[in-house]
């Protein structure tokens, strides 16, 4: 493929990484294994896995010597200084426990449910599509009911850079 920058070959890879999670997970729930321990192992293996690959890949840093920058605007900076405000706030929300009656009553009881049945169940409470569901099953494996929030908050990042990027 044929990048036109950084930004948008990372939120292609980010994204087809996202869609082998995805079905990974699926995969997993068809076969009625989802366990925390499970989890637990396939992300270090995971992590140790991309360790090996980044070593292997490492290359000594070129000498470059970058233009000198612009001055910022007036409004750059507000503009700026607004996102770094909500980046930060939405961090803090993403790392809060849950108060949404959404997440505590629908998804968060689901993704329980999954994990200690060991299979994606559909039941007559929950009759939507279950994709969005299958990465929150990973974070609440790995980190209990926050770190769902984190990987939905991680997706928005994601979304800004790839709006970014364009």
């Amino acid at each position: 493929l044929d990048f036109v920058n950084k930004a948008e070959q990372l939120v292609t890879n980010l994204g087809l990484g996202q869609l082998v999670l995805s079905l990974l997970i699926l995969l997993l729930s068809l076969m009625g294994v989802l366990n925390s321990g499970l989890f637990w192992l396939l992300g270090l293996a995971g992590a140790g896995g991309t360790g090996v690959w980044l070593w292997r890949r490492r290359q000594p840093a070129p000498a470059m010597r970058l233009p000198a920058p612009l001055p910022w605007t007036t409004w750059e900076k507000i503009y700026i200084a607004a996102l770094a405000v909500n980046i930060s706030v939405g961090l803090l929300l993403a790392l809060a426990p849950p108060v949404g009656w959404d997440g505590l009553s629908t998804h968060l009881v689901l993704v329980r449910e999954a994990l200690r049945s060991g299979t994606l169940l559909q039941t007559s409470v929950f009759q939507r599509p279950l994709a969005g569901h299958l990465y929150f099953i990973w974070g609440f494996a790995l980190g209990g009911d926050s770190l769902p929030q984190l990987i939905s908050y991680s997706q928005a990042l994601l979304s800004l850079v790839a709006v970014w990027a364009v």
